[in-house]
This record gives C-alpha cells, structure tokens and sequence, in this order.
C-alpha cells in the first residue's frame, strides 16, 4: 500500500509530525519515526519491518504488527 501523504508531512528528530494542510499532527517514538522515514523513502510495510528488526531487535511479526497499529493510529488522526 502506497501513503502519498506521508511525503507531504513534516518530521522532525523529536517524533514530531506536522501535516501542513490540515494542521493535524501526532507525536512518534522512535520506531516509528524510523518506519515512517522508511516508508517515505519507498520501503514500504516491509522494508519498514526489517529496517525495525535490525536497528531495535524485535521479530519481524512483531515489527509487522506494529507498524500496522501505528498506520491505523495516524488514519484516525488523518495523516496518512
């Protein structure tokens, strides 16, 4: 799945996301600051897993199932 909006969001070191056009914004831990800079990039739900799997040391179902929380999270918020 492809989140077009994620490129237009603000991130910064702090976890903190911005969307400019809505004013909607969501702070991150990070792990999800790495996701989200993964899936940005093009990595996808699965890039973002391993790249969440090699630099935090968690299975890559875990990684999987958090990332999917945290997209859900960020749809309710409208940000992606």
């Amino acid at each position: 799945m492809d989140y077009p909006k994620l490129k237009r969001l603000a991130l910064n070191d702090e976890g903190f996301i911005f969307d400019p056009l809505t004013g909607n914004s969501f702070v991150a831990n990070a792990t999800a600051q790495v996701a989200l800079q993964v899936i940005r990039e093009g990595g996808g739900i699965a890039g973002a897993a391993a790249k969440i799997c090699q630099d935090f040391d968690v299975s890559p179902e875990q990684a999987e199932e958090d990332l999917r929380e945290l997209l859900a999270q960020l749809s309710l918020e409208k940000l992606v």
